[in-house]
């Protein structure tokens, strides 16, 4: 199929600076840094001024006999309970800053009455802990309470309780208290990452997680974005018959193609800030981030795959785009066209776990090699572990492969598709077109 080169050009060249002068282009490049930052450094600043909040109240009901003059206890210095307005005597728990409380009832109260003043709106208090004997010499432990969903609260009654729970154990089994302070003390676990060739760095877990996840994200939120954008404007130009002005200069292959790379090359530009910016970030480090990443930093290989899986991920995508715009007239056909493209780009975001338990299963390995999973499940791969080379460049060129054949079959339902309107096209009929036309 022969391609006018300057023809071409003038349409790639349309297309990215139509796309480049907009503000919607200068404010996301400069907006989704921050957003992404921002989601970074807020759960630390939640957690911050979560800190400063109230100490949640947690009123105790002891069956056991044993269980609450323990949680209960008083720390040195205090010789008298805190009394609030509700009269509930609130003993302050010494090791939990800012976790909670333990309170004991007011003489005859019963677990009815708790509840259904815990259910008001001044109850004075988070929750009830109610304590009874079990099996074993064990303890049957209930919560009740308003927010099952803080975990703040829930951490901070688990890990008191079983320390008293524990303390009984070893004044019951006559074991001096010091050994309680030795059978607590843990082994702290340095992670390591070896890569190939044996070289080692520190990691963690949080790291590899970010660092996979932001580099499928990154892809998907790039291929989708310009994907969708060209299918819009590709369906806006056959609903306002603009189309028909073009194909009177230029093939409708060459149309396709050059909407295809010029939004394509928007996608890049927008890319190559990103990573400028991020670069500059890295060089300047305000806050020692580089020594603190570790494995987490982009390696210079692998920004270049990133570029390369970008590139063909989103000419394969981008050509099925051209071709779904081209046969709808409308989003809402548009929409129900693109559920599997999404389907398909999201689901290695869906396996994110077990992929970062197992990334070198075979079904995974069989996934990232075909072209529909390979832009984003390739990149999660070789962002966990060192990726054999030979499936890297397999993953390319079945890619590659893949984007040459739909790029061709794209091409034959836009040259029909483009100028049709009216009812829209079965599917039979779009099969059609790719077998004959």
């Amino acid at each position: 199929m022969a391609v006018n080169v300057n023809n071409l050009w003038v349409v790639i060249r349309r297309e990215f600076l139509e796309r480049v002068r907009k503000k919607f282009f200068v404010i996301m490049t400069l907006l989704m840094p921050l957003l992404f930052g921002a989601f970074m450094v807020a759960p630390a600043v939640v957690m911050m001024m979560t800190n400063g909040e109230k100490v949640d109240r947690i009123v105790v009901l002891d069956k056991t006999g044993w269980m609450a003059p323990i949680l209960l206890a008083r720390k040195p210095a205090e010789k008298t309970p805190s009394k609030g307005e509700d009269g509930l005597e609130a003993y302050a728990d010494s090791h939990l800053s800012g976790g909670g409380v333990f309170v004991a009832p007011p003489a005859g109260s019963s677990l009815e009455s708790l509840k259904r003043k815990l259910a008001g709106r001044h109850s004075g208090f988070s929750g009830i802990l109610k304590l009874e004997p079990s099996k074993n010499n064990g303890v049957k432990a209930v919560f009740y309470g308003k927010n099952l969903g803080n975990m703040r609260v829930m951490s901070f009654i688990e890990k008191r309780s079983n320390r008293a729970f524990r303390r009984h154990l070893i004044a019951k089994l006559g074991i001096a208290p010091g050994v309680l302070k030795e059978l607590q003390r843990r082994v702290e676990i340095k992670t390591v990452k070896v890569e190939k060739g044996g070289a080692t760095q520190s990691g963690s877990f949080i790291g590899e997680y970010i660092k996979a996840m932001m580099f499928a994200m990154l892809l998907y939120a790039l291929i989708l974005t310009y994907g969708q954008a060209l299918m819009r404007g590709v369906m806006e130009e056959k609903n306002n018959k603009i189309v028909e002005v073009l194909l009177s200069s230029v093939k409708p292959f060459e149309l396709m193609l050059g909407k295809i790379v010029g939004i394509g090359s928007v996608g890049l530009l927008q890319y190559a800030i990103w990573f400028a910016m991020g670069a500059a970030l890295v060089i300047a480090d305000p806050l020692n981030f580089a020594a603190k990443a570790g494995s987490a930093m982009v390696t210079p290989g692998e920004l270049l795959a990133l570029t390369a899986f970008y590139l063909l991920g989103y000419f394969f995508y981008a050509s099925i785009y051209a071709a779904i715009g081209a046969v709808c007239t409308t989003d809402q056909e548009a929409q129900q066209w693109q559920i599997p493209i999404i389907l398909c780009l999201v689901s290695p975001m869906i396996l994110l776990l077990a992929v970062l338990q197992n990334p070198n299963a075979t079904w995974i390995t069989v996934l990232s090699i075909i072209p529909f999973f390979a832009p984003t499940l390739m990149v999660m791969r070789f962002s966990l572990v060192s990726v054999p080379a030979w499936q890297i460049v397999a993953s390319l060129a079945s890619l590659a492969l893949g984007t040459v054949v739909v790029a061709y079959l794209g091409g034959k339902v836009y040259r029909v598709g483009v100028l049709m309107t009216g009812k829209r096209p079965s599917i039979p009929e779009i099969l059609r077109w790719m077998r004959f036309s």
